[in-house]
């Protein structure tokens, strides 16, 4: 468990308490939007359900980390399968 100061809303201090696997894909989801662990913080904040800030983030990663599972991979696509196209559908004919 590691804590992790952030600042939301560019005004407000406070501190985490997140296990070191979820502050890991805190880090990569911030990444991916292309904005700071303090906007991200920020915006699970102010859309959280819970009172407690460290758990709304955990809620938060375990739901966007469903979405994924649920989104084919990017090489799906990149590798040249298309789903769509009529010699994959006959494959399994």
């Amino acid at each position: 468990m590691k804590k992790k100061s952030v600042v939301i809303a560019r005004r407000h201090s406070t501190s985490i308490s997140l296990e070191d696997e979820f502050l890991a894909e805190l880090e990569k989801i911030a990444q991916e939007k292309g904005i700071s662990i303090n906007q991200l913080v920020t915006e699970i904040d102010s859309k959280r359900e819970h009172e407690n800030l460290s758990s709304a983030i955990r809620i938060y990663i375990l739901r966007h980390l469903k979405k994924e599972t649920h989104r084919p991979s990017r090489w799906f696509f990149s590798s040249g399968y298309n789903p769509n196209s009529a010699s994959e559908r006959l494959k399994g004919v």
